[in-house]
């Protein structure tokens, strides 16, 4: 049965909610990538969370900026505040080098409004 579209949204808020409490756990890239593996089932509300974090922390494995503006990527407001304190948490905890993060944070400048 078809979910109405204020049920996905609903939905859609708790689990952004439950993405961004845990996200804020994290310490380690190897503990972001086990996040991505607790996803939603494909087409089911709140994947794209993941699915955008996934690309997020595709670009970061080859010590990459992640280019998520070539993609054309929409992140929402919430979505470009959790992954600057994400890529702050990983300076701090040197899982990234201070200038790869900058260079990460000036990426998503892009998305900001």
């Amino acid at each position: 049965m078809k979910m109405s579209r204020n049920k996905w949204n609903e939905e859609e808020k708790n689990i952004f909610k439950d993405f961004k409490d845990q996200l804020g756990k994290v310490k380690t890239l190897s503990e972001a990538k086990s996040l991505i593996k607790k996803a939603p089932p494909i087409d089911t509300p709140g994947r794209i969370y993941y699915t955008r974090f996934d690309m997020f922390l595709r670009g970061l494995k080859y010590c990459q900026v992640p280019k998520l503006s070539k993609y054309e990527v929409i992140l929402y407001e919430e979505e470009i505040i959790l992954y600057r304190e994400f890529v702050k948490m990983l300076i701090d905890n040197r899982q990234i080098g201070p200038d790869k993060g900058e260079e990460i944070l000036n990426e998503l400048k892009y998305f900001e409004k």
